[in-house]
């Protein structure tokens, strides 16, 4: 275990914290826009507070070289620690542009997919545990 791993399992251990991944298959995630396949897990997050389940995509070199290895450390680096505020805050972080309707569509999902994920984490986890959260980087 390295120390990203470990940090990670500290964390979940410090908050009483559990996550499960689970291989969803391989797929095309139509939000990104990519045209990519990637694995597909399905994981999920349960405390005392209760539980969120969630997907993560792995990477293109990951399935193109068939290296499943998704740890919590990845789960819990990538989940999103800020509060992705209005739709209008959001594309201006990110630098999203709408050519075109597809794209303000497809941009409108990740967001409501974000601020899914945010409102989850703060039922999880109090300001504290976010704060330790936002350490895992």
């Amino acid at each position: 275990m390295n120390k990203y791993e470990k940090q990670a399992n500290d964390f979940l251990q410090a908050t009483g914290t559990t996550l499960t991944i689970k291989n969803a298959g391989a797929a095309i995630n139509e939000t990104w826009g990519d045209g990519a396949t990637r694995y597909k897990y399905r994981f999920t997050i349960k405390n005392a507070k209760g539980q969120y389940i969630g997907f993560f995509w792995g990477s293109i070199n990951e399935y193109n070289n068939n290296e499943r290895r998704i740890t919590a450390y990845d789960i819990l680096a990538g989940i999103t620690k800020y509060d992705p505020r209005s739709f209008d805050d959001f594309i201006s972080e990110y630098g999203y542009t709408f050519e075109i309707m597809k794209e303000y569509k497809r941009v409108r999902k990740i967001y409501q997919g974000v601020t899914e994920e945010w409102e989850a984490v703060k039922m999880l986890f109090n300001s504290d545990q976010i704060d330790a959260l936002r350490d895992i980087e």
